[in-house]
């Protein structure tokens, strides 16, 4: 699967809004998010979640480490794909170590329902 990526206006000499790129490590699929996820960029995050079948012996790490502002329609997509992998009994767990990202988690109360650990490794070892 290719990298997915929103450019800004300029062309690609400018740097993305939001980049998507896909890993597997350890037998776990990470969507590693590098940008803003805003009410622009959501779509594309939501398109790269759609890519992935959910899987109940095959875990996603969707790993915002280095993401730097996380609007509520990204909290919403979080927390409505948490919901459905719980649903159907696979795992996903959201990496959050900077203040910015964890704390929009956390003030809305998606840590309840989002599994949020502060590294890829403590993820991957879940």
């Amino acid at each position: 699967m290719a990298d997915l990526s929103i450019q800004r206006e300029g062309g690609p000499s400018v740097a993305p809004l939001l980049r998507v790129e896909r890993f597997v490590e350890g037998g776990v699929v990470i969507l590693r998010a590098t940008g803003e996820i805003d009410l622009s960029t959501t779509p594309l995050l939501a398109e790269r979640f759609d890519q992935e079948p959910v899987q109940v012996d095959v875990p996603l790490v969707v790993d915002l480490t280095g993401v730097d502002f996380l609007a509520s329609s990204g909290l919403g997509l979080l927390a409505e794909r948490s919901q459905r992998y719980a649903d159907l009994g696979a795992r996903l767990t959201v990496v959050a170590p900077h203040r910015a990202v964890l704390r929009s988690i956390e003030l809305t109360g998606l840590t309840e329902i989002i599994t949020v650990v502060p590294s890829v490794e403590e993820a991957v070892a879940r």
